[in-house]
């Protein structure tokens, strides 16, 4: 590669292990930077429900570190990122560089050293065997009162490297398939036969069969773009899809709203009776097959941190983040409350009736149109 079009990349990614005492799911959070852009996002461990992930016949003997590896070095699951963020790093807060150490294994023959909180440790012929970095303690809230060391493997160094080594790993640096970042969000719906949904329904949007509210792409609240005032469809439960629809808290998996996990409880609480009853159930109920936010709490931003002519990768400081729940998510002593936005007109978010001038929903077709083979009803 020609050095004009050269730019650093890295990836780091945390709880790549299972963690057995996670009931509720463990995610694997990545940071991803390709030059002074910087990537953040979540996704579901695949070793909680591999089925998930189209994966069968697994072993989970090593904590799920494999599959987690098979994940984040393939562009087949960029559809599994939630929560991601495209940040530009070219203000980070620089910090001071720390002078250089180096010392000399004689047991496996490998030179370290220690630059501005990087432990780094290489072959006598110079290459890289693995990094590390620690950081100081820290009482920020987050939880840490000891030194946190975090280990890395060198994955693949495309320049100057033996051709023939980690031939796999290296035609998936080459194709683009490790670093991709966050890819353009695309509403997907949730069920099978998404493709001949999508041919009809180029906005993405639908209701199911007997609603006006429930479906995807619906929005009873105050907010500018978002104002619709449909009226409730013969569906019991239907005001409980309006109240959900409004939830203050919500990110994006797939394209598709994730919603608090307190908003989805509330609508499995009150999901009336009957298929739809079931659908919803199965799709946001305590394991259904759909995550929530449980909570927020403050995470470390990496990046690389610039001082004069040096970079090294560090802390560059701390921002809110979301925790998701992906089975036993009502459980989950940590759950947060998040509540509802205003109503359209200060409308009863708890109103189980019509609102004043009502209309029904006609911008949202019905799936009972959309596929006529199901029994919807």
């Amino acid at each position: 590669m020609a050095k004009t079009q050269r730019r650093v990349r890295s990836k780091l990614a945390s709880g790549v292990t299972l963690d057995p005492a996670m009931l509720t799911g463990t995610e694997i959070r990545v940071t991803e930077n390709l030059g002074s852009s910087m990537f953040t996002y979540q996704m579901m461990h695949p070793a909680v429900l591999p089925s998930m992930y189209n994966m069968s016949n697994v072993s989970i003997m090593d904590q799920g570190l494999a599959l987690a590896e098979e994940v984040l070095e393939s562009a087949a699951y960029d559809l599994h990122k939630g929560d991601c963020r495209d940040e530009d790093m070219h203000d980070e807060e620089e910090q001071a560089v720390v002078a250089a150490n180096v010392g000399f294994n004689c047991e496996d023959g490998t030179f370290t050293w220690s630059v501005a909180g990087w432990r780094v440790r290489a072959a006598a012929d110079g290459s890289l065997k693995t990094l590390e970095f620690a950081n100081t303690p820290t009482n920020d809230g987050m939880g840490d009162s000891e030194v946190e060391v975090l280990s890395f493997r060198v994955l693949s160094v495309i320049d100057a490297s033996n051709e023939q080594e980690n031939y796999l790993l290296r035609q998936r640096f080459q194709n683009g398939d490790i670093f991709r970042g966050c890819e353009d969000q695309v509403q997907r719906p949730l069920i099978d036969g998404s493709r001949r949904l999508a041919q009809k329904n180029t906005s993405g949007h639908f209701v199911l069969a007997g609603t006006n509210w429930c479906g995807v792409g619906q929005c009873g609240t105050d907010k500018e773009g978002c104002r619709h005032n449909y009226c409730l469809d013969h569906f019991d439960g239907d005001w409980a899809c309006r109240k959900h629809d409004a939830c203050a808290k919500s990110s994006k998996l797939r394209g598709i709203t994730v919603n608090a996990c307190s908003c989805d409880r509330d609508l499995v609480e009150n999901r009336g009776t009957g298929h739809i009853a079931a659908l919803i159930e199965s799709a946001f109920g305590d394991n259904g097959v759909w995550p929530c936010i449980s909570h927020e709490r403050t995470c470390r931003k990496w990046g690389w941190v610039r001082k004069g002519w040096v970079s090294y990768w560090g802390v560059t400081g701390h921002s809110t983040c979301e925790d998701w729940n992906y089975i036993g998510k009502f459980a989950d002593p940590r759950l947060q409350e998040f509540g509802y936005s205003p109503q359209i007109k200060g409308f009863s978010v708890d109103s189980r009736t019509n609102w004043s001038r009502c209309v029904d929903n006609t911008e949202d077709p019905e799936l009972v149109d959309l596929l006529p083979g199901i029994p919807w009803k």
